[in-house]
């Protein structure tokens, strides 16, 4: 094992000389593990330990256990104890995703501060395995499906290598000992499940999953550098950013399928997966809009131009030759049209005069104290009353968006258009928005 485990650190660059580790330990077999291979190893390194106080009595035993390991080690030891259920409410997360916040921010200033180079976590390949199996179940790519990977930045994952049973054959054989985490026995979290569920299901099928994985997981990797080189090339080829615009031309968006392709361009803008097909599909025309929570992004003709979001993040514009409107919640289809024989009554249908609307014209949330002329009655109205009147519940009022052109309101989105752009005998155009609601 410690041979392997020194191979592994420097065919993966893990550590340089010199440099100082932070070990991240629990408290468990893993990290028992890791600390104790360090020090055969001979790495200059300190142990950091978290106190979620989650688990009472059990909690504190474990601080004291691994203040204990530093003391019989000889090495420097920093913890910290974290409100975590303080911090599940302001902030609410999951407790998983509350601790992961909570340690990572203090490892990050602890290693600022007392200038460790890298941060040592005891993944095994039995973890990475159990990631890979959760993003395939909720829908990945080539990323999710090559595990974790050895390092990312400064954190760094020396055990990749190792099954969960050669760790703990190493830990018996070297009389190590450790502490166990009760809830890691519960099948509430979706790790555990595939720990104690799924995994052994599929080593039922081949008792060498494990260790097939591994070769699978360095194919894998290979196989991601080259998809990202040729991501690479593509956007050197087709992208262009400049004064915070960002111009792709889409020429080489020759089948629906490359989707995958244009959605590795836009996702660090925050454009979804759904919303690259989409731009992609026949239908997505020029004048086609997709905002994402930073973003926006028109088709123009062969180009996809990518903007920042106005200032208000919440404020999209629609332009006069605007097609689709594209959000996580709906879609907003657009037709300048000749005056049909017959509306249809729906009030996800706005009719609207053309030639009487001033573009761009901006779609926002609605303010108190605002007023519009409701389609069918007299003189204005709060939209606050209207929403009353229409017995709008209070917990969903805030949901509704105005339409507005130079100011004036023009359709309270999805229950009423504005008296003064309604269709008349005189409408030489017709410009029709209709509201497509989107399974989430």
């Amino acid at each position: 094992m410690l041979q392997k485990f020194k191979d592994y650190i420097e065919s993966n660059y893990l550590i340089e000389n010199d440099e100082k580790v932070l070990l991240a330990v629990s408290g468990g077999i893993d990290s028992i593990t890791l600390i104790h291979l360090c020090d055969l190893a001979n790495i200059n390194f300190a142990i950091a330990h978290c106190n979620f106080q989650l688990r009472g009595k059990d909690s504190a035993g474990d601080q004291t256990f691994v203040s204990s390991l530093a003391k019989k080690y000889g090495v420097d030891f920093y913890t910290v104890n974290f409100d975590t259920n303080a911090y599940i409410k302001s902030k609410s997360v999951s407790t998983q995703m509350a601790a992961r916040e909570l340690r990572y921010d203090w490892f990050s200033s602890l290693m600022t501060e007392k200038g460790y180079q890298k941060l040592a976590i005891a993944h095994h390949l039995n973890d990475s395995l159990e990631t890979v199996v959760f993003n395939l179940s909720k829908g990945t790519g080539i990323a999710g499906l090559r595990g974790i990977k050895p390092m990312k930045d400064q954190v760094i994952r020396p055990l990749l290598f190792a099954s969960k049973e050669s760790i703990f054959q190493f830990a018996k054989n070297n009389g190590l000992t450790w502490r166990d985490d009760v809830s890691n026995e519960s099948d509430k979290y979706n790790r555990n499940f595939i720990r104690h569920q799924v995994i052994p299901k599929l080593e039922e099928i081949n008792p060498a999953v494990i260790q097939n994985f591994h070769e699978t997981m360095d194919r894998l990797r290979v196989a991601e550098r080259v998809y990202m080189d040729y991501i690479n090339k593509l956007r050197e080829q087709y992208s262009k950013s400049e004064n915070n615009v960002t111009t792709i031309d889409a020429g080489f968006l020759e089948k629906e399928e490359d989707y995958v392709l244009l959605f590795e361009l836009i996702r660090d803008y925050g454009f979804s997966l759904r919303q690259a097909k989409g731009i992609v599909k026949k239908n997505a025309q020029t004048g086609a809009n997709y905002y994402s929570k930073t973003h926006w992004l028109v088709k123009n003709r062969g180009e996809l131009i990518i903007t920042d979001l106005p200032t208000d993040e919440n404020e999209m514009q629609l332009l006069e030759n605007s097609s689709t409107i594209f959000t996580s919640k709906e879609e907003m289809r657009i037709w300048v049209i000749e005056p049909p024989k017959k509306l249809i009554a729906d009030r996800n249908i706005a009719y609207l005069d053309f030639d009487k609307l001033r573009f761009p014209l901006v779609l926002r949330a609605w303010k108190e104290g605002e007023r519009f002329s409701p389609l069918g009655m007299k003189g204005k109205k709060k939209i606050s009353d209207f929403m009353i009147d229409h017995k709008i519940p209070l917990n969903l009022k805030k949901s509704y968006k105005v339409l507005t052109s130079m100011g004036e309101i023009v359709w309270l989105v999805g229950l009423r258009v504005d008296n003064r752009f309604k269709v008349t005998k005189d409408t030489n155009k017709v410009y029709q928005i209709e509201i497509v609601k989107k399974d989430v």
